[in-house]
């Protein structure tokens, strides 16, 4: 008698196991599809806003070139423009590279495969954003240089030191402002989903 009750205990035991292993996959599951659909609606509205700023911005640039060869401006030569704008350019197609990168790795999330997938967002997210920084602590200062010389000294007709200056400031201002939102909107969740992986692997 003693050894059928100690079988049902055990049996009785391996069943909530089962049971308290399951409930806490489902959460695990339910918390990593929420997160990752938060961070793809916030990278949604980013790509859709590029997609209609950024081809707008080459239109511009490209129109500016064409009137810049018709009408050559007084104060920029016109090779001088078109490496400017040309500049502008690499900014905004790389600009719409790096989001369709973001875009990717999220989308790629499987939660059939949790584990893995998890792991392989996660890793993924991070050098993405390694890459990013390095790519626009280069892009940014070209950028707002450029920027200055094509379309701001236009009307302004800042001094060359004038232009360095507020090119810099304008870069560091936005390479801050993205670290700070990157790690408020994103890295929180990215924390979120680490938390996740290492209570799957415990």
């Amino acid at each position: 008698m003693e050894l059928d009750e100690l079988k049902e205990n055990w049996n009785q035991l391996q069943q909530q196991q089962k049971e308290l292993a399951t409930d806490t996959i489902n959460k695990i599951i339910m918390n990593t599809n929420l997160t990752i659909n938060e961070m793809q609606q916030k990278n949604s509205y980013w790509n859709k806003l590029a997609k209609g700023i950024f081809p707008a911005l080459i239109v511009i640039l490209i129109i500016n070139v064409a009137v810049g060869y018709f009408v050559p401006a007084p104060h920029t030569a016109f090779l001088s423009r078109v490496s400017y704008a040309l500049i502008m350019i690499i900014f905004a197609v790389a600009s719409l590279y790096m989001y369709r990168w973001q875009e990717n790795i999220l989308n790629h999330y499987n939660a059939g495969d949790l584990k893995a997938s998890l792991a392989k967002t996660i890793k993924d997210f991070r050098r993405f954003y390694l890459v990013y920084n390095l790519v626009y602590l280069i892009l940014y200062p070209a950028y707002f240089y450029a920027m200055f010389k094509l379309l701001v000294n236009v009307v302004l007709h800042l001094s060359e030191n004038t232009t360095l200056i507020s090119s810099a400031v304008l870069s560091i201002l936005s390479i801050v402002a993205s670290h700070i939102y990157y790690r408020l909107t994103y890295f929180k969740r990215i924390r979120s989903l680490e938390a996740d992986l290492q209570e799957l692997e415990n």
